[in-house]
């Protein structure tokens, strides 16, 4: 369905906007990815792998409940 659609490509888009910045640089959680894991900063790099997961969650719990709302007919 639609939902289905933008829920993956919600997802993808983050993960290629954290890839982008892993790759291009910026100030965004790929570059603190890149610079943790290089400086062996472990505590830091899983707290930036945790906030990522956590932002995929939510946006995949965003999606499913939206999509519980509106398509309901929907097996």
């Amino acid at each position: 369905t639609v939902l289905v659609g933008l829920m993956i490509g919600a997802i993808f888009g983050l993960l290629t906007a954290v890839g982008a910045e892993m790759v291009g640089g910026g100030f965004g959680l790929g570059n603190r990815l890149t610079t943790y894991s290089s400086m062996i900063q472990m505590p830091q790099f899983f707290a930036v792998v945790l906030i990522l997961s956590t932002l995929g969650i939510l946006i995949y719990v965003l999606f499913f409940l939206i999509g519980k709302k509106w398509a309901s007919w929907e097996a």
